[in-house]
């Protein structure tokens, strides 16, 4: 899983698999943002609904056939991490943001939740735009057709 899931997220660009953007300095931070919201909603989640159950159930699911789909390729193809796609991960990634939302609404702490908000807003944008924007010369330079 250390691999597989870091390769994964590095090949999410489709048609334009062979460039790629990784935040390899700030990818431990997503991970504890993600621990953070877990445990929010662990503690936090009262009552899921029928429609909360069901998006988690989608979420659950469709990983774990990524996931099968990924193992088998990679044993077809000797583990030499030839298979991997991520961009397979986008169908879902709606579903992760909204169980993010609908945990972040059930915290009852002001403080917990506004701080937990203002963080993920400023990792994904730094992670995100602000990257792109501040490497669009040297990093990124590669991406657009001149």
């Amino acid at each position: 899983m250390d691999s597989w899931l870091p390769n994964t997220f590095y090949r999410v660009f489709g048609i334009l698999g062979h460039l790629s953007y990784f935040p390899a300095g700030i990818i431990i931070l997503y991970r504890q943002l993600f621990y953070w919201v877990i445990g929010l909603g662990v503690v936090y989640w009262r009552q899921p609904s029928f429609t909360d159950i069901n998006l988690i159930a989608v979420f659950v699911f469709y990983s774990l056939v990524l996931l099968i789909t990924n193992y088998d390729s990679e044993l077809v193809c000797g583990f030499r991490q030839i298979a991997i796609q991520g961009r397979y991960l986008f169908p879902v990634i709606g579903i992760a943001f909204v169980m993010l939302t609908k945990i972040l609404t059930q915290v009852p702490n002001k403080i917990i939740k506004y701080t937990t908000l203002i963080f993920a807003l400023l990792l994904f944008t730094y992670g995100g735009p602000m990257k792109f924007i501040r490497y669009y010369d040297t990093e990124f330079l590669n991406w657009f057709i001149r």
